[in-house]
């Protein structure tokens, strides 16, 4: 099990052991949030109660936790690995808001604005987070 503690530094740009534990706190945050407080959270980004679809909130609350989890809890190749699958979701989930966008409105401009704002610091993060990893091996 990886120690974000005994991560080197690398040569210059964001130490891994930030890059990580800042996505691993975002991504903690944000599920954490969906799964305790699905409809508070869904207001604050303007999509109004989730009442009739709590448990798909929940879901994806449960899948963040999981991958704010992995990469803390890994070194090494595990560690980019759950990097990756965490940015290929994010990228999944901007796709899935284009497409929410387009069909008849289902998602609020504002909405969709937020999400893609969340979508962009996650990716941010995991760049940074995966560059940082690359530099000290």
């Amino acid at each position: 099990m990886g120690t974000l503690a005994s991560d080197p530094e690398p040569r210059q740009g964001v130490s891994a052991g930030r890059a990580i534990q800042a996505i691993g706190a975002s991504r903690a945050f944000g599920g954490a949030s969906f799964w305790i407080a699905p409809d508070l959270t869904a207001r604050a980004y303007r999509s109004g109660p989730v009442a009739r679809d709590r448990l798909s909130a929940r879901l994806a609350g449960a899948r963040e936790v999981a991958l704010a989890l992995g990469p803390l809890l890994s070194d090494g190749e595990d560690r980019s690995r759950w990097l990756r699958l965490g940015l290929a979701c994010d990228l999944a989930d901007a796709l899935a808001t284009l497409i929410g966008r387009r069909r008849r409105g289902e998602i609020p401009p504002a909405t969709a604005a937020l999400c893609f704002v969340t979508y962009a610091a996650s990716v941010m993060l995991t760049g940074a987070a995966l560059r940082s990893s690359d530099a000290v091996r």
